[in-house]
């Protein structure tokens, strides 16, 4: 897409304003990026020179707060969308309807990804397959009892699925495995990780949104459970 500027639209869409952790780590890894190729000389297209421009949009961790930002970045003539994950199930129709790119930098849900039905969509971080079973891996040689706890987000949900298939096959490793109501604004888990204490567990493995992992290992030591 070309403007009578020479500019090309980047949108960042990401949870700014709810886990704005994540939504600042991907919008200063994009603006370096951006700041590299326009120190560059930007992108030639066609013989003319192009320089990138951001443009942030929050999504709140909502689907539908997703998807009507990527109908927004499509009517602004975005050239490419820098994706935390969430909504786009549904929004990968509306950008490669408009023959845009999405770039999942955060989630690593194993369905986000397909070549064959989601061609326009790509992954620029691992995959929760290769981090689930790489934990697996270096947590059941060493014969503990893991709580497997995650968070009711997107994130914690695929993430859940992606442990326990790769736990499936050694089951005697899981002591509990718990989902935590988080995404209501109840950060209080402390009921929850006394649960996974009192089911004897060795050790505590959470999966979730930074403010879940915070809380959970707030709710731990809290307790007097010194859990690796």
């Amino acid at each position: 897409v070309k403007s009578p500027q020479g500019r090309l639209l980047v949108v960042v869409n990401a949870p700014f304003s709810r886990t704005p952790y994540v939504g600042k780590t991907i919008d200063r890894g994009v603006s370096l990026g951006v700041r590299d190729v326009n120190g560059r000389g930007g992108v030639v297209i066609g013989g003319k020179p192009y320089v990138l421009r951001v443009q942030r949009a929050d999504n709140a961790l909502s689907p539908r707060r997703a998807l009507q930002n990527v109908r927004r970045a499509v009517d602004d003539g975005a050239v490419a969308i820098v994706d935390e994950g969430t909504g786009v199930a549904a929004s990968w129709r509306v950008a490669q309807r408009a023959g845009v790119p999405i770039g999942i930098v955060y989630q690593g849900g194993e369905d986000l990804v397909d070549p064959e039905t989601r061609p326009n969509v790509f992954r620029v971080a691992p995959s929760n397959h290769g981090i689930a079973f790489r934990l697996a891996e270096y947590l059941v040689p060493k014969k503990l009892k893991v709580a497997l706890v995650h968070d009711d987000s997107d994130y914690g949900d695929d993430g859940a699925e992606s442990l326990r298939r790769a736990f499936s096959r050694n089951p005697e490793a899981v002591a509990i495995s718990l989902r935590l109501p988080v995404t209501t604004g109840a950060l209080d888990v402390a009921p929850q990780i006394l649960r996974a204490k009192r089911a004897g567990a060795t050790a505590l493995l959470v999966w979730g949104l930074p403010p879940t992992i915070a809380s959970a290992i707030t709710a731990a030591r809290t307790s007097g459970w010194d859990v690796p």
